[in-house]
């Protein structure tokens, strides 16, 4: 477990920032303090230590879309978020947190989005895995809020205007972050299912149904958190829903790509 600022002493904190002076990284200063990203930062703060300014490419979502920007937002919109700090919560930051095994997936986010900020890792109960990617860029940030993607979003964002030859592709994102494929082993059957809110999942289904002919084996269920999941069940619903969303696909998740690749070889023969 990480220690907190107040059980470091004086001395650990004037190390601290000595080391970043001469540039050691925040992530080698989290593991040999055991402390977290936070209180490097509120450390470094109150000692009027100068941070370091990482890149980012401040237009990574500015007007127009095109295939990638759309499954980013799709993607963010499930899994990301906007923190607030500050009396007035005038600083925002964008990040983005997933389990350790999809840190590949981190890493193509940040290729996107051109950044040099480092990825931290963290272990929670010494079992799970989980890596994280926070970014400071007013641009993007108000770009992102244009697509729903703002403070305490959780469970209470609207569908955003993508325009209809990118939603196949903002749909993928959304699954790659909040949906999964499993496979019945009882009758060999795949199943695509969805998490998300209410409006947004009416508003999936109604795409699904106009675009590949298919319904939900199971309707939106209601639920006082506003945390809503469909499925659709069965190999022929499984093939025009994913054919629809990563066929020919260039962005994705490359392990929900995998299960899309398989099934077609094993029943499409392609």
């Amino acid at each position: 477990m990480s220690k907190t600022t107040w059980k470091l002493s004086e001395l650990e904190k004037q190390e601290i920032c000595s080391l970043y002076q001469k540039g050691s990284k925040n992530k080698d200063l989290m593991k040999e303090y055991n402390i977290n990203h936070g209180s490097v930062r509120h450390i470094l703060k109150t000692n009027k230590v100068k941070l370091r300014k990482y890149k980012v490419n401040d237009n990574a979502f500015s007007f127009p879309l095109n295939e990638e920007k759309a499954y980013w937002i799709g993607f963010l919109l499930a899994d990301g978020y906007i923190s607030e700090q500050g009396k007035n919560k005038e600083y925002r930051r964008l990040g983005l947190g997933l389990a350790g095994k999809d840190i590949a997936h981190l890493k193509k986010f940040k290729k996107f989005i051109k950044s040099d900020n480092p990825i931290y890792k963290r272990q929670i109960y010494n079992k799970y895995s989980f890596v994280t990617l926070q970014i400071v860029s007013k641009q993007i940030i108000e770009d992102l809020d244009k697509y729903e993607i703002h403070p305490r979003k959780t469970n209470n964002h609207k569908t955003p205007n993508i325009p209809e030859n990118l939603k196949n592709h903002f749909y993928r994102g959304y699954i790659d972050g909040d949906g999964w494929f499993t496979k019945d082993r009882k009758n060999d059957k795949y199943i695509v299912g969805v998490l998300g809110p209410y409006n947004f999942l009416k508003d999936f289904i109604k795409w699904l149904s106009v675009n590949c002919n298919v319904n939900p084996n199971i309707k939106i269920p209601q639920s006082s958190e506003n945390c809503h999941k469909f499925t659709y069940g069965g190999n022929i619903n499984f093939y025009k829903i994913t054919n629809l969303l990563y066929n020919n696909a260039k962005t994705y998740l490359t392990r929900k790509n995998k299960i899309y690749k398989k099934f077609m070889r094993k029943y499409y023969g392609s």
